[in-house]
């Protein structure tokens, strides 16, 4: 088979089809239309049978066929790729590359056998010259000293040759080659194609130069000077098509050992490459797709390859041979497409729109519902590329699989977009209505805030006016104090409700004593009931006393509700708390439920959903004249589910609430020493006279109500500014002179808890042991551990309570 003008060979192929009996054995066999006419046989129905086509096989090649075939039959071998030689009608053999495959019925024994068969008469013959050419450059080496005869284009051989002359450094100075070479690219003259390294350098196709330049390393400085050196590459052409070449050439050494020059043949294996590819694009295709078929745009005609999709009767009339495409077109989509896809699948799978799409892409795909011969429906995707895309253009590959599981995937990616852009609306609601509630809350914040900082400021002046009236006097002040606790009450929410959003929160379990915690409530909560004259009863039924639990987020839970309880009921009311032990499904633990009752105000069944909700009230100060932010029952519920608690609430407007909170808690045992409430006893005020106290304090006005408060006590006072200066004030006086320091914590210079480090690190034990107590805003739990672990003695919160100031300092100087 000759060349064409672009260098490229015309490539023929057709198909086969065999039937198996029920021994395996191959019964008929039927060549495609385009396959008799490439071997020039004329009846429609030739071979017929297997052993005529045997007979048309080389003698040397029948056994390597049966072998081939037998092995695939057998399913040695799943498909096979063999060359062999089939004589044409004219008596001449044709060197062909033969592929078959076998498909299996239901049951799995075989009863096709089908394949493809190319004619690579042409490729045979240009390896072989290929081949004779490179006995010929091992020959050249022999005949150098004739070489040197011949100018630098003098043609040598028929074969496309070159040369590279180096200087006397193995540098490259000029390259010649013959007219086989240069008609090899389309040039008629040398003027056209001028023989110099940049002409060679620019007919390369970018993307090859590394790999031709390596080659040329390799050539001009490997260690074996006889080996011959040979790299694939693609050149361009003078009508800048593309040409695949083998170039293989070797080093000349001259008699001083270097280089002289180097001489090579290039061969063009264009028609070979495009086999390659057309083969891989089959494979390719045979693995990913179950239908496969070659439409051929030309005739109209289509050749089914392969079918594992279809399997009914339809398509078993299309298997054998070629067939007109557009009957086939009609016939598939009446029956294999639904109803609703037909007119878009015909329309889109019409051969001229087939090549439309190709012309604007490399691939064309279409999606549609295909329907089974039982009735079954899946999602079908065919696929259409032209079988040898930069050759002729004239047969299109095309392939069927089933993308059912892709569509569902796809439409799973789309459900959960779908309710991810549904979360996203909710969470924006969620954030708006929040927002909403916040600015509820600042507003109703600035109300509740106001209220108490407005009875400070009005009984304050009115404290002013009455300076000879005790009895005024103590009631402008009893009201001033209520509303400090109130205003701190509504800080501390605010600030604790913060630090569980901020995730901050962590677990700190001791062992507690039933009596203990409930006496600690009951010391706090009792005289808040008795200044209302509401009736509050405890009542205790634990068949454990001795629990582990974390007492500061127990204590803000159960103070929270007793606080509320209190508020929201009336005088004359009553406030019932009880603790009973139930049992617990893990050994060693307890659930603890405190039911907590009033019979206060009640809440409406509206509301009751929305009681955790942070900000939320269901009637805010202005309406029920009771302070609070709203951020209570939100703390009680977070700290509840933190500890992992559960709370219930019951209540009905107008007839009270009951709140029912279930607490997991790991059993303890008695300790050594018994719970004592000594700590909640008056201490006695002699302990402080004549006491000297160092008081680090950088904020002036809390300096002189401490030194106020601390004086009045009988104790000696010296003020220190910051953490600095109370470390060298103590260092600057003998070992006893201060009894306690009182240390604040955000102080300039240096700290209270850097301050207190320096001080235990002091070379005077005594002074490196003196009783430091935290007198400071930084009023959390964890804010009490770092002054702990800092090395002080005791934490107190500011702002100060007195009682509470001369309990720690008492506990101190005992």
């Amino acid at each position: 088979m000759k060349n064409d003008s672009s260098g490229a060979v015309k490539m023929r192929s057709g198909t086969w089809y065999g039937e198996l009996d029920e021994n395996a054995r191959v019964e008929k066999v039927t060549f495609s239309e385009e396959l008799r006419q490439m071997l020039g046989y004329d009846q429609i129905d030739y071979p017929g049978t297997f052993d005529i086509m045997l007979e048309i096989v080389h003698p040397d090649d029948r056994q390597k066929m049966l072998d081939v075939t037998g092995a695939t039959v057998r399913g040695e071998l799943s498909s096979f790729d063999t060359e062999f030689r089939l004589k044409k009608q004219d008596g001449i053999y044709m060197t062909v590359n033969a592929t078959g495959t076998v498909t299996k019925n239901d049951d799995g024994i075989p009863f096709i056998m089908h394949g493809t068969i190319f004619d690579i008469s042409a490729l045979v013959e240009n390896r072989m010259a290929y081949e004779q050419a490179m006995h010929r450059l091992e020959a050249s080496q022999k005949l150098e000293n004739d070489l040197k005869q011949f100018g630098p284009v003098a043609a040598i051989y028929e074969t496309a040759r070159f040369r590279i002359e180096y200087d006397e450094q193995g540098r490259r100075v000029s390259v010649a080659w013959n007219d086989a070479y240069r008609e090899l690219l389309g040039y008629d003259s040398d003027e056209e194609f001028p023989q110099t390294l940049q002409c060679f350098y620019n007919h390369i196709v970018a993307e090859d130069l590394e790999n031709v330049g390596h080659a040329m390393d390799l050539l001009e400085n490997g260690a074996h000077v006889d080996s011959t050196y040979s790299v694939e590459f693609r050149m361009y052409k003078k009508d800048r098509s593309i040409v695949w070449v083998r170039a293989a050439a070797k080093r000349i050494i001259g008699s001083d050992g270097k280089a002289m020059h180097s001489i090579g043949l290039l061969t063009d294996i264009t028609a070979q490459k495009n086999l390659e590819l057309q083969k891989t694009i089959y494979e390719v295709f045979s693995q990913e797709f179950l239908t496969v078929g070659i439409i051929d745009i030309f005739h109209n005609q289509i050749w089914l390859l392969r079918d594992n999709m279809i399997n009914d009767t339809f398509i078993q009339s299309y298997e054998k041979g070629a067939h007109n495409y557009d009957d086939f077109l009609k016939e598939y989509v009446s029956k294999h497409v639904v109803e609703e896809d037909q007119d878009r699948v015909y329309r889109g799978s019409r051969v001229f729109h087939i090549v439309i799409e190709l012309k604007k892409n490399d691939v064309y795909r279409i999606r549609y519902k295909f329907k089974k011969e039982n009735g079954a429906v899946q999602y079908v995707q065919g696929t259409y590329l032209w079988l040898n895309k930069d050759g002729d253009k004239r047969k299109v590959i095309c392939g069927f699989r089933d993308v059912t599981d892709l569509i569902r995937q796809e439409q799973e990616k789309q459900e959960v977009l779908r309710k991810a852009q549904e979360e996203a609306e909710l969470a924006r609601y969620e954030a708006e209505a929040a927002n909403q509630a916040k600015t509820s809350f600042l507003f109703n914040m600035s109300h509740d805030i106001r209220t108490p900082m407005n009875a400070i400021t009005g009984f304050r002046e009115l404290l002013e006016r009455e300076q000879e009236d005790p009895d005024k006097r103590q009631y402008y002040l009893d009201k001033m104090n209520d509303a400090c606790k109130v205003l701190i009450s509504i800080i501390n929410n605010v600030l604790e409700m913060a630090r569980i959003e901020k995730g901050v929160l962590k677990l700190d379990e001791i062992l507690w004593n039933t009596d203990q915690f409930n006496d600690g409530l009951y010391s706090i909560i009792k005289p808040m009931m008795d200044k209302k004259n509401i009736t509050f009863t405890q009542e205790i039924v634990v068949y454990h006393q001795y629990f582990f639990g974390d007492g500061d987020k127990l204590r803000d839970i159960f103070l929270n509700i007793l606080s509320n309880s209190c508020k929201y009921t009336k005088p004359g009311g009553s406030v019932h708390m009880k603790l009973e032990e139930l049992p617990h499904e893990k050994l060693g633990w307890a659930w603890y439920r405190t039911t907590i009752s009033d019979t206060g105000i009640g809440m409406s069944e509206e509301f009751l959903p929305h009681i955790f909700d942070s900000f939320t009230r269901e009637n805010n100060t202005t309406s029920n004249k009771i302070e609070g932010t709203g951020l209570g029952m939100s703390i009680v519920k977070r700290l509840t589910d933190f500890l992992g608690g559960k709370i219930e609430i019951k209540s009905k407007k107008g007839e009270g609430t009951t709140f029912i909170i279930d607490m997991p808690h790991r059993l303890g045992q008695k300790p050594d020493e018994e719970y004592s409430v000594s700590e909640h006893l008056e201490v006695d005020p002699g302990v402080f006279v004549g006491k000297r106290v160092l008081l680090a304090e950088d904020n002036e006005i809390n300096a002189e109500i401490a030194l106020e408060i601390l004086s009045s006590a009988g104790m000696v006072v010296e003020h220190a500014k910051d953490g600095q200066e109370c470390v060298g004030m103590l260092e600057n006086k003998d070992g006893s002179y201060y009894d306690l320091i009182l240390m604040d914590v955000q102080m300039p210079k240096m700290n209270g808890y850097e301050a207190t480090r320096a001080i235990r690190v002091l070379a005077d034990e005594k002074k490196a042991h003196i009783p430091i107590v935290a007198m400071t805003a930084n009023a959390f739990e964890e804010d009490r551990k770092e002054a702990f672990k800092a090395g002080m003695d005791g934490h107190l919160s500011k702002p100060i309570d007195i009682r509470e100031l001369m309990r720690g300092m008492a506990k101190v100087f005992r």
